[in-house]
């Protein structure tokens, strides 16, 4: 269903910055009139970058994704994908914001997103039969988001994830999916060549 789409070969990319981003694109800690911080309440995943929290902000419950000081470049190629101008779709995880936590050795990193109660296509697909209506809907909607990713819009370029499987497809109240998981994506300069640039991504 893919090749439908329209394609687009780019022979180059930009590689990703490896200074710390600016934290907290959406404030979600603190002030002084607002003491409410984020606070984990249960994992509901495990990846090879970090551990999938669920999490409470504000009465209302968003997934964090918190990674050890080892992987704290992850944690900034991830943002800089989700930070990319014009990168809001329906089909893409939305992004909140980003923490730093601790001090030292013990310092983690925090990425915050919506959070989605049916969890991971692939957990889902495990647990429960799926009508072909619903199996349609969920691959049209994959495809809207991977043709998004992979074409230019606006002052977005394009995006490679990298690491697209069940695992890292969320599957929304309406059994519609969103694509998530971007450390290991890369965006595309059409002005520089793929082999000037591929090795400086982390």
């Amino acid at each position: 269903m893919y090749w439908l789409c329209r394609r687009y070969r780019y022979t180059s990319l930009v590689s990703i910055q490896t200074s710390e981003p600016s934290l907290l694109t959406t404030p979600l800690t603190p002030t002084a009139n607002d003491f409410q911080p984020l606070q984990l309440i249960e994992i509901k995943a495990r990846g090879r970058f970090g551990a999938v929290w669920k999490a409470q902000w504000r009465n209302q419950c968003v997934a964090c994704k918190v990674f050890p000081l080892q992987d704290r470049q992850s944690w900034i190629s991830e943002h800089e994908i989700y930070n990319l101008p014009n990168m809001q779709h329906e089909n893409v995880l939305q992004f909140l914001g980003t923490e730093k936590r601790g001090e030292g050795l013990d310092t983690t990193f925090w990425l915050i997103t919506e959070f989605h109660q049916r969890g991971s296509l692939y957990d889902y697909l495990k647990a429960n039969l799926v009508s072909w209506n619903s199996l349609c809907l969920i691959a049209e909607s994959m495809v809207r988001g991977l043709a998004f990713l992979h074409e230019p819009s606006g002052s977005k370029p394009p995006i490679a994830h990298r690491d697209f499987k069940s695992k890292n497809v969320l599957l929304m109240n309406d059994t519609t999916a969103c694509i998530a998981d971007f450390g290991l994506a890369i965006k595309f300069d059409p002005g520089k060549k793929l082999c000037e640039n591929h090795g400086q991504v982390s």
